[in-house]
């Protein structure tokens, strides 16, 4: 059987509409701002700058260093704040450094999308060091001590469970 060109496209106009949709643009101020305050600008920022690299500013962070410029709008593969986070965990310039704890695929990812829209920073905005929050560390102990014993399978008060992780 042969679909016509009509029909061809009729059925894919759906999927790459959907697929445009779950691909949002990436919001600066509420996900590449609160990636980089708690993960590196403790280092990279106006009381330190380890390896001659900033990021609290944008002028700072598209500058770079003597290697090359931290970022280039549009090709994360020539842009050594992405790189540097896909490094192996085990490579000494991996970022930040596996000792404080490396992002998560999705932060990386989201640095790779805005850096490839053009990455977007909103003039005059200027990053400060934010205390960075691990679950496991700061929130799980919180939580054990003073929810679990209520929220629980035995108890399952209020219909809700804290005792797992539910996806």
């Amino acid at each position: 059987m042969r679909l016509s060109s009509f029909r061809l496209h009729a059925l894919l106009l759906p999927a790459c509409f959907c697929a445009a949709l779950s691909a949002a643009p990436v919001d600066f101020s509420k996900q590449v701002q609160p990636i980089l305050e708690s993960a590196c600008v403790h280092c990279h920022g106006p009381d330190k700058d380890k390896g001659d690299v900033r990021v609290d500013s944008k002028d700072a962070a598209f500058a770079g260093n003597e290697n090359g410029p931290g970022i280039t709008a549009g090709a994360p593969d020539k842009s050594a704040i992405y790189a540097t986070l896909i490094l192996h965990e085990d490579d000494d310039m991996v970022m930040p450094p596996s000792k404080e704890g490396l992002l998560d695929a999705s932060q990386i990812a989201v640095i790779k999308q805005w850096i490839e829209e053009g990455a977007a920073w909103p003039d005059g905005t200027v990053l400060e060091q934010k205390p960075r929050i691990d679950f496991v560390k700061h929130i799980q102990p919180i939580l054990e001590q003073n929810c679990v014993s209520c929220h629980n399978p035995e108890k399952d008060k209020g219909d809700w469970i804290l005792s797992s992780k539910k996806d």
